[in-house]
């Protein structure tokens, strides 16, 4: 009898083994001994409760480990885009130093693009002969508005109207 035996993890390969006596003290150490069952306990009411008892922890096991490697999944992901960006980088830097006069080209891209900004620059601003002349503002007599723009409101408050 497996009550004589010394304490073993019970699984759902094992749980058939045990005896109803068995069954019951499990049952009542998990504390999922029912009143209801525990009136007429059986062998079959104890194994199938047992059963479900230890199917439902499996799922929950299951579950917990599926979200441990889904986590696990999404660092080694990080992780191998992270090593494929560094060879990458490494790839570059070994074709720019295989390269001899890759340093020099880059020196003379660098001054024509200067070049070609400062003239860009000069060729945007027009020069001026004349300089600009600062036109006076409408007074409210030149502007044929019959409206006014701001009315007096009591209280003195002016309110723009448009």
């Amino acid at each position: 009898m497996a009550s004589s035996q010394p304490a073993i993890e019970i699984t759902l390969e094992n749980v058939h083994t045990l005896s109803t006596y068995d069954l019951r003290q499990e049952l009542t150490r998990r504390k999922k001994l029912d009143p209801e069952l525990a009136e007429a306990f059986s062998y079959r009411k104890g194994l199938e409760r047992l059963v479900a008892i230890l199917s439902a922890e499996k799922q929950e096991q299951y579950q917990h480990a599926t979200a441990k490697a889904a986590d696990e999944s999404l660092q080694e992901k990080l992780r191998r885009q992270r090593e494929e960006r560094k060879r990458e980088a490494l790839e570059r830097s070994k074709a720019r130093q295989k390269a001899a006069d890759y340093f020099q080209q880059r020196r003379e891209a660098n001054k024509e693009q200067k070049k070609e900004a400062v003239a860009a620059s000069t060729e945007e601003s027009p020069t001026c002969e004349e300089p600009p002349t600062c036109e006076e503002p409408p007074t409210c007599e030149e502007v044929d508005d019959p409206e006014p723009l701001f009315m007096q409101k009591s209280r003195g408050a002016k309110v723009f109207v448009r």
